[in-house]
């Protein structure tokens, strides 16, 4: 009969299996591929050419959870969603006078509360754009503000790149390459990898910060950052980082493996 020792050993591998089989899968939504989208679905639209041609979606809501339990929901007005160059972001429309529609403007916060307390994985921002692209007159720059007090910032610095900023984990000049350029036939859609590290946070309040005048020949004189052509972007994504805690499943099977090695043991000593 084979030993206790031998016994355990092989159950250990087995349990080690269980484990490493029930990590759950990460939780994310994407409104540009139409992904786990929930009661968020009709942000994606269908759309209408509304103000400026501008392609918005006909649903809009003050708050939605995607499939996946992300809730998002909008400090003023009304979410709604917005496709530009075959990208498609969610932002703010406050009222019938908005002159951005679709996009996170000056005055505008969008609420994104995460299914549980974890690790963002990855961030994606659209409609942010350089001097001189669809009217815009500034490098434009949003922010992710956690619930932890940690401030982000993404900062556009050519037609293909940006700049990620967490001063408050030294995370300096962290150079994001756009998935769709800034460019006027591009999203401005960046997707920011591990925005906050390893720091665990349960929610982000996405807002404008004024636009880097950096080099900028439109706005010499600043006279653009408190106006609409300031910056202004949307939410096209996020994932929440996998989680390797057992699942009731993976309980199931370690009691199974725990059976086993008592009934073992009995074995061993009579």
């Amino acid at each position: 009969m084979m030993n206790f020792n031998k016994v355990s050993a092989y159950l250990s591998v087995i349990a080690g299996g269980v484990l490493a089989l029930s990590t759950a899968p990460a939780q994310a939504f994407n409104f540009t591929t139409g992904s786990s989208l929930g009661s968020c679905s009709g942000l994606a639209g269908p759309f209408y050419s509304g103000p400026s041609n501008q392609q918005i979606s006909n649903f809009t809501t003050g708050s939605c959870t995607t499939a996946d339990g992300f809730t998002l929901s909008a400090n003023v007005g009304s979410l709604q969603g917005k496709i530009v160059n075959g990208v498609t972001g969610v932002g703010i429309t406050s009222g019938p006078n908005d002159p951005v529609v679709g996009e996170i403007n000056t005055g505008e916060e969008l609420n994104l509360m995460l299914p549980k307390t974890g690790v963002l994985q990855s961030l994606g921002l659209s409609f942010l754009y350089r001097p001189g692209v669809f009217s815009d007159r500034v490098y434009e720059v949003a922010a992710a503000v956690s619930n932890t007090n940690l401030t982000g910032s993404l900062r556009i610095t050519s037609p293909t790149t940006a700049l990620w900023n967490v001063p408050g984990l030294g995370i300096l000049n962290q150079i994001v390459n756009a998935v769709s350029g800034s460019n006027p036939d591009g999203g401005g859609w960046y997707d920011i990898a591990n925005p906050f590290g390893n720091s665990s946070l349960s929610s982000l309040g996405l807002k404008p910060l004024p636009g880097s005048t950096v080099d900028n020949a439109y706005n010499p004189t600043d006279e653009w950052l408190n106006s609409f052509q300031n910056s202004d972007f949307s939410l096209v994504s996020a994932e929440l980082k996998s989680s390797s805690v057992p699942e009731p499943g993976t309980l199931a099977g370690l009691a199974l493996v725990g059976g086993l090695l008592a009934a073992s043991r009995r074995r061993k000593t009579r």
